[in-house]
């Protein structure tokens, strides 16, 4: 019988499926994170609610402007701006 093209449990998928799975899981965590930020950041509740729906770039800015309205060192803020930049342009996983 002829195959769809893949198989589930393949010498060729099984390792990706845990790195895969490692990334989303960790992806979640960041967008839960931003969640928390904002709950704990914005004191108005419709931006909590605005921001809900926003991209996570869109709430990451955000929440730096927040943080800077909260007169958080520059030194933190820039700290926290090349952490963020340097996971987000990372070319693996780290999975």
């Amino acid at each position: 019988m002829p195959s769809a093209g893949f198989e589930l449990n393949s010498k060729y998928t099984d390792p990706w499926v845990v790195a895969i799975g490692k990334f989303m899981i960790n992806f979640g965590g960041v967008e839960w994170l931003t969640f928390l930020w904002l709950e704990t950041l914005a004191k108005d509740e419709i931006l909590k609610d605005v921001a809900v729906d926003m991209p996570l770039t869109r709430r990451i800015e955000l929440i730096q402007k927040l943080l800077e309205q909260r007169n958080i060192p520059k030194k933190m803020l820039n700290v926290s701006k090349t952490t963020w930049n340097t996971a987000a342009n990372r070319p693996k996983c780290g999975c």
